[in-house]
């Protein structure tokens, strides 16, 4: 049975560590070994599969971060490797159905355009190739024995936890690596932001977040879990469209300096344009929602909800 859901319960911040990180890796690697041949054979039929194996394996890779301290680091490094391969075969793929999607919506509106219909053809032609490395990777994955490495990772964990060899709670990990996480989204000043290379920095270390609240949430009060996190969601969403317009843009750019013909490289152009002000206005919008009053809010409940609870009845006394 895969478990698809991408909160992680626990039965008490007291657990031990090692325990919840065994049943953590257990789940997200057998995703990863869910979606990735899927991906790999039955992505025409159904493209959601590649973005749910890009989706899976940034989440393994997390949980491997989170929880390095109690792995082997010799099997931590392979599996950190496959996953990484899988990730950038399927965002590749990934980038490739997004174009070709909003492409057919611009034919749909605009009529009639050969160039249009010429570079969506280019682009499936760039999608079939893309999906050679997914089904390398997926047979790699059956030949290198990913799921009985994940079995004896996991083993491994519960083992050293039973021979005391991994002190400490869960709880206790979940405030030391939250903290740190918040201290690293937070150090994006929103000033810094209106430069693109590091708002795209600021939603990597974003992501990282979010997926550590998701695994770490059962060790604080629902507020975790039901009011802020969803606000970190929702940054992502709206960095996500932006980083959608860029990867675009770029995409666009290196075609037209292949391009020949002069229809293409006229509708390259305006493609480009369209994407710059897209990017522009995303950008703008953002950057008028998270204001340093915002950031500082926001800042400041998260840190408050990973304190002890001692700590948080300090806080609301006054």
């Amino acid at each position: 049975m895969i478990r698809k859901s991408k909160w992680i319960e626990i039965h008490s911040p007291d657990e031990s560590a090692a325990k919840v990180a065994a049943r953590t890796l257990d789940g997200r690697l057998r995703l990863v070994a869910h979606y990735l041949p899927l991906a790999a054979a039955a992505a025409d039929d159904d493209d959601e599969h590649v973005h749910q194996t890009r989706v899976a394996t940034r989440r393994a890779m997390t949980t491997l971060s989170i929880f390095e301290h109690l792995l082997p680091r010799r099997e931590t490094k392979w599996f950190r490797k496959q996953l990484k391969r899988a990730r950038k075969a399927a965002n590749d793929a990934r980038d490739y159905d997004v174009l070709a999607e909003r492409l057919s919506r611009r034919l749909d509106e605009n009529g009639d355009d050969e160039a249009c219909d010429e570079l969506i053809g280019w682009i499936h032609d760039h999608r079939r190739e893309a999906q050679k490395p997914i089904r390398e990777i997926a047979s790699q994955f059956d030949k290198q024995r990913y799921k009985r490495r994940a079995k004896r990772l996991v083993k491994k964990l519960l083992k050293n936890d039973r021979k005391g060899n991994a002190a400490g709670t869960f709880g206790q990990l979940a405030q030391a690596r939250m903290r740190a996480l918040v201290d690293e989204f937070f150090a994006y000043e929103p000033s810094q932001l209106h430069d693109l290379e590091k708002l795209h920095q600021f939603r990597v270390s974003g992501k990282h977040l979010r997926y550590a609240m998701e695994v770490f949430a059962g060790a604080f009060r629902r507020k975790l879990r039901e009011e802020l996190y969803p606000q970190i969601e929702a940054l992502q969403e709206q960095l996500g469209k932006v980083n959608d317009h860029a990867v675009a843009r770029g995409h666009y750019e290196r075609w037209l300096r292949d391009a020949r013909d002069a229809a293409q490289r006229a509708l390259l152009r305006e493609l480009i344009d369209d994407e710059a002000a897209a990017i522009n206005r995303l950008q703008d919008q953002f950057l008028d929602q998270w204001t340093p009053e915002r950031a500082a809010s926001l800042r400041q409940q998260l840190l408050q909800e990973l304190s002890p609870e001692e700590e948080q009845r300090a806080v609301a006394a006054g």
